[in-house]
This record gives C-alpha cells, sequence and structure tokens, in this order.
C-alpha cells in the first residue's frame, strides 16, 4: 500500500477503492496466460474509473466544503490592499484557504489520482479556486463590469471603474499568496505551479481587457492621473506576480501585463502633450472684475503639484527620452535614465507654465484698465512663480527660472505703478508759473486733479484684489514711497500761499488721509461706489 493511505482506516478511505483497482492494473498483466484475462482487466479498469470518479467527487466536496469554512473575509481583503507585497511581509499576508486539518486528506486524494494521471481533479481545482476568487472580489465590492462595458460609462463612473481596477489587481496579487501556499500543500511540485497559473488566468486576462479598454476610451487630458494610477498599480503588482506566477503558461500573461504598463504610459504622456496644449488653446474670455489669479491659473498649479505628487511621474511621462547609449555607468558622458527623465519634465512644465502665461497675457488685453491689465498680469506671475518655489516637486524648474519669473512679477508691477501712480506724482513736481495769478489757477487744477485722480483710484482699486498678503503690502509700501513725500513737500511749499478764499474746497487730503487710503482700503476686494474724505480730522467719510 501506498504511504497516503496508511493513516487511515480502509472503510473510511475514499481513495481505497482506486487503490484496489490500480492493485489489478498493474497485476493482471503480468498473467497473461491465465483464462479471461481480456475480460478481467477491462472490468478492473471500469472499477478503477469508477474509484477515481468516486475519489474526484469526494476531493472536489471537501475543497468546497474547506473553502467555504475558511472564506477569506472582505474586511480583511480591504485592510491589505495598501500594503505593498515584498518578500519579507508575504507571509504576513496569508491566510487559511481551507482547514488545516483537512489538508492531509486532501493530499492523499491527489496523490492516487496524480499517480493514476487523472486530469479532471486539476480541472476541478482550478474552477472551484478560480470560483472562490471571484466571490471573495464580489464579496469585497471589487468586481468589474465586462470590459465591452467601459465605453457605455460616464466620466464618474469610468473613474469608480478605473480605482476598482486598481484596486482588483492588489487584491488578486494578496490572494494569489495564499491560493499558492494552497497549491503547494496539496499538490505535487510539478502540478502546483501550473494549477495556480490556471486559477489566475482569467481574472489576470479579463483585467488586461478592461486595462486597454481604459486606455482607448482615456482621451481627457485631465484624466491622465487615472492612467498613473493604472501604471504605479502594474509596477507595483508585476514583481510579486513573476515571483508567484512561475509556471510557463504564466509567461505571456505577464509579458502582457509589462506590455500594458508601457501602453499606459504612452498614453499617459500623450494625455500630458495634449494638456499643454489645451491650456495654450484655452479662449474663455471671462475675466476675474478684480484682477486676481484666473481660474486657468489655479487649475493648471493643481494640475502640476497633483501630478508631482506620483513619485515615478518623470520616468512614466519621459522615461523614453533617454539618449541612445550601451547603458554602461562607466561610459563618459553618461547620464542616468531617471535623470534624462527628470530634465525632460522639467522641460515640458516650464513649456506647460510659458503657454499658460502667454494665454493670459492674452486674456489680460480683454481689460478695459491697462492698470488692471498689468495687476491681473502680477498676481498671475506671481502665483506660478510662488507656486513653484514652495512646491519640493516644481523645484527641477531650477533657480534660474524662478529668478525671471520673480523680475516678470516687478515687471508688471512697475507697469500697475506707471499706468495708475507716476502720473499724480509727476502733477506734484510740476514747476509754478512766474505770473502769481497763473500760480493761484496751477495750483487750483493741480489740488482739484490730485483730488479726483485719488477718488477714482479709491472708487475702482478698493475693489481689485493682490491674494498674496506680502505682494499686497510690498505694492502698498512702494506706493507710499514714492507718492506721500512729494505730496507732503508739495502741501508745505505751498502751505501760505493764498491761492484761494476755501482752500478746504480744493486741499481735502491730508498725507495721513492718502497713506489711510492705500494701506486699509486699496486691493481689499471691497464693492466700492464711493471715494472717501478727510473731515474734520477724523477718519475718511463717504462723499456722494
Amino acid at each position: 500500500m501506498n504511504w497516503w493511505c496508511t493513516s487511515c482506516p480502509l472503510s473510511y478511505c475514499p481513495s481505497y477503492g482506486a487503490w484496489s483497482a490500480s492493485w489489478r492494473m498493474h497485476t493482471i498483466p503480468q498473467h497473461t496466460s491465465l483464462t479471461a484475462v481480456s475480460q478481467a482487466l477491462q472490468h478492473s479498469q471500469a472499477l478503477f474509473n469508477r474509484a477515481l470518479e468516486q475519489c474526484d467527487s469526494d476531493f472536489r466536496s471537501s475543497l468546497t466544503t474547506g473553502s467555504r469554512a475558511c472564506a477569506t473575509p472582505a474586511a480583511w481583503l480591504r485592510g491589505k490592499l495598501d500594503v505593498k507585497v515584498t518578500d519579507s511581509n508575504c507571509d504576513e499576508l496569508v491566510v487559511h484557504l481551507v482547514p488545516p486539518e483537512l489538508l492531509p486528506k486532501l493530499r492523499r486524494m491527489v496523490g492516487i489520482m496524480a499517480d493514476a494521471h487523472y486530469t479532471p481533479a486539476q480541472q476541478g481545482y482550478t474552477a472551484a479556486r478560480q470560483k472562490v476568487l471571484l466571490q471573495v472580489l464580489q464579496e469585497s465590492g471589487l468586481e468589474l463590469p465586462p470590459a465591452s462595458a467601459v465605453v457605455q460609462l460616464a466620466p464618474d463612473q469610468l473613474d469608480r471603474y478605473i480605482t476598482n481596477w486598481s484596486l482588483q489587481v492588489k487584491a488578486l496579487t494578496v490572494l494569489l499568496l495564499s491560493e499558492k501556499r494552497l497549491a503547494a500543500a496539496i499538490w505535487p511540485e510539478s502540478l502546483a505551479p501550473h494549477l495556480l497559473s490556471q486559477v489566475a488566468a482569467p481574472h489576470l486576462t479579463a483585467l488586461l481587457a478592461a486595462g486597454h479598454q481604459v486606455v482607448e476610451v482615456r482621451k481627457a487630458p485631465d484624466r491622465v492621473f487615472a492612467l498613473l494610477d493604472m501604471h504605479r498599480t502594474i509596477s507595483g503588482a508585476l514583481p510579486p506576480l513573476s515571483s508567484l506566477l512561475t509556471d510557463g503558461a504564466s509567461h505571456q500573461i505577464l509579458a502582457d501585463l509589462a506590455r500594458l504598463q508601457l501602453v499606459v504610459a504612452s498614453a499617459a504622456a500623450s494625455l500630458f502633450t495634449e494638456y499643454a496644449e489645451s491650456v495654450a488653446r484655452d479662449s474663455s474670455k471671462v475675466l476675474p472684475l478684480d484682477g486676481t489669479i484666473h481660474p486657468l491659473t489655479a487649475q493648471v498649479l493643481s494640475y502640476l503639484k497633483r501630478l508631482l505628487g506620483y513619485e515615478h511621474a518623470a520616468e512614466v511621462l519621459f522615461g523614453d527620452c533617454h539618449p541612445d547609449s550601451d547603458g554602461n555607468e562607466q561610459e563618459e558622458g553618461y547620464v542616468p535614465a531617471d535623470t534624462v527623465a527628470r530634465d525632460a519634465l522639467g522641460t515640458g512644465i516650464a513649456r506647460l507654465l510659458m503657454q499658460l502665461l502667454d494665454n493670459l497675457e492674452v486674456k489680460s488685453r480683454g481689460y478695459k484698465n491697462e492698470a488692471l491689465a498689468a495687476l491681473f498680469m502680477m498676481n498671475n506671475v506671481h502665483y506660478v512663480q510662488w507656486s513653484v518655489e514652495s512646491s519640493p516637486g516644481l523645484s527641477l524648474l531650477g533657480v534660474a527660472w524662478l529668478e525671471r519669473h520673480k523680475d516678470a512679477v516687478e515687471d508688471w508691477g512697475a507697469q500697475y505703478h506707471k499706468l495708475t501712480w507716476m502720473p499724480l506724482i509727476e502733477l506734484l513736481k510740476v514747476e509754478p508759473p512766474s505770473d502769481i495769478a497763473k500760480v493761484k489757477l496751477m495750483l487750483k487744477d493741480t489740488f482739484t486733479a490730485f483730488n479726483t485722480a485719488i477718488e477714482r483710484i479709491y472708487t475702482h482699486q478698493s475693489g481689485w484684489t493682490i491674494p498674496d498678503h506680502m505682494l499686497r503690502e510690498a505694492v502698498k509700501r512702494v506706493i507710499k514711497d514714492d507718492l506721500l513725500e512729494p505730496y507732503q513737500d508739495f502741501l508745505r511749499r505751498y502751505a501760505d500761499f493764498e491761492f484761494t478764499a476755501n482752500s478746504a474746497k480744493y486741499i481735502k487730503y491730508a498725507v495721513n488721509d492718502v497713506a489711510s487710503i492705500i494701506d486699509d482700503d486699496l486691493f481689499e476686494t471691497k464693492a466700492v461706489s464711493m471715494s472717501k474724505l478727510s473731515l474734520k480730522k477724523e477718519k475718511l467719510d463717504a462723499i456722494v
């Protein structure tokens, strides 16, 4: 008797009939001189086949019952989806798929059927385990509609589909760790890898088909993140799957998965390029009334920050930018591929931001007030520059890029200052005529023009915005430095000159009043339709 039947009474061993028939099948041919040996051989063969069928039936029943008793909890599986599978933590991710006390029985039955080359048992095992895997995925909420349904999904449904796709890849990787241990515990070493491959094959094939379908329909430029998620998922799954699926039949599936990864990377790179082009083409005519950050600017910077949150974004989007070489690190002038990809990404981002700012400058021409257009550009260039400077990922643009755009912020600020405040400053520097009568007229005209300009600036620019506190204070400081001293000098120069009997009509604003307007009211996004005056030493009040 073979070793696998020695531990159980024959009357309770489902494999005893198979063993007995096997003994007859091997013994009778040795006595071919016996009468009616052919009939006896056929009878033994029939008995042997029935015994194998009985053994197979009992094997499937025991496997099904055991699988039901040790069903993988959905909560446990979902809790492991964020765990990166490595050689060091595989044991922590393995669970019992059948009760351990059932394994000896299953192994004995498998031994008999394997020795008899009874293949239906293998088919029954793969079908049973495939069904269990599907049930676990369904109970975990990770079952996917067929790949053919992808083209019919709405954008939000497609987002959920891709999320579940990535989760299913991770779940399958985790589940196959336990499947490998079960197959190794039941089947001979020569069969276990093949059966594990058969168990995994339909699920991986379905995931491959769905992945390719997603790439085909994922054409919106802002959908690049879904492809980066897919690429990251495949990158994390390929190493453990390659270690798990060692059978030759799995090589093609693993190769297909690696090819899907390349397809996803190529599609993501195309979408990044398309996104940059869409920014350049954006033809929205709507401008913020207060000159603040344009929605397109906020969207692009949010896009880039999210993009650079992917650790391998450069390699995914620009991984094919490495110059031809034999990969010899000792070769003179050799540059690592990741460095080349990172530099290429930096160039791509710089180009995208240039297209953004060029588009914004075109949009700024839609403002009727040139000073507001300059303020708008100053705000937006500063937001881009500040975002780059404060983001570790965007720092790949380099110091020179930052300095150029800091200069651009100053240039736009200077343009605003020139258009708004320099006319007032020049007004205060006018040289008086020699004729006293003309001096009186000049002073009346100067104060009237100054008052009108201050009130107009207050009325309009109290509703404008500089959202960055430091930039806002810097602009106000420049205005006060350039305006208040000339105004103070002008007031002092003509303090004792009686150019009118009603000086309050012309000298409406003290220096402190002008400073108060600048400090308290400009660029604060106030809904203003009236200006302020200095009345009786009190704070400025509204005028009608």
